[in-house]
């Protein structure tokens, strides 16, 4: 079953159009110069200038970020290369942020939190649950993160360069439980640098836009 299809989409200021499509449970690597530009369109941070996104059943050719952005909220989790995280509040309270200042009425229901213990088991972090996030390692901050994306357990996972500055072990420790969630049926897509660890992906996707004025320069 096809998650993603996008069918020559062109985004401002490039010039060239894409096309690729990217099946259910597929765990798929995006590498080239503008790599994050093509993550920011899966998960609608970027607006359509032409072509069609097809997620699931919903066509994307609105221009409006507040629909793309919904979009994104309701099929997709996202993991930018930069942390946003608070070091005051603990490993929990950061993962828990989306939620953190609502009313009482739309926080965390049961169910979220016994999937997020969950998954903290599988990732082996609940020890670190208590721990305020400016006391954890920059691997465990990084497990963080990752960890927050899937509260509203999305189908698709997209993560920018998530094993930079992490040792062998620590993007062993990734890779498993991404292959985990794969096993599942979540949808991966990670933009990476490191050939080798493209390897560990099921295919290989590049891409390199081209600005409309580069021509003239």
């Amino acid at each position: 079953m096809t998650k993603i299809n996008l069918n020559n989409v062109q985004v401002t200021p490039y010039k060239n159009k894409v096309t690729l499509v990217v099946e259910k449970g597929e765990f798929l690597a995006i590498s080239g110069e503008h790599k994050k530009v093509l993550l920011e369109i899966i998960v609608g941070l970027r607006e359509i200038e032409s072509g069609t996104y097809h997620l699931d059943y919903h066509r994307n050719e609105t221009k409006d970020l507040d629909d793309l952005s919904a979009m994104r909220q309701e099929k997709i989790g996202y993991v930018p290369y930069e942390m946003y995280l608070l070091p005051s509040m603990t490993f929990i309270q950061n993962i828990e942020m989306p939620y953190y200042f609502q009313s009482s009425a739309s926080r965390m229901d049961a169910t979220k939190h016994q999937r997020l213990e969950q998954q903290c088991r599988l990732f082996g972090v609940q020890s670190l649950l208590a721990n305020k996030a400016s006391t954890l390692t920059y691997a465990q901050q990084r497990y963080m993160v990752i960890l927050r994306a899937l509260l509203n357990s999305p189908a698709i996972l997209v993560l920018d360069e998530p094993f930079k500055g992490l040792n062998d072990e620590e993007i062993t420790s990734i890779i498993r439980f991404l292959r985990l969630l794969k096993n599942d049926g979540v949808t991966i897509i990670i933009g990476l640098s490191d050939e080798h660890l493209m390897t560990q992906c099921d295919r290989h996707y590049t891409i390199d836009f081209i600005e409309k004025n580069a021509e003239a320069n």
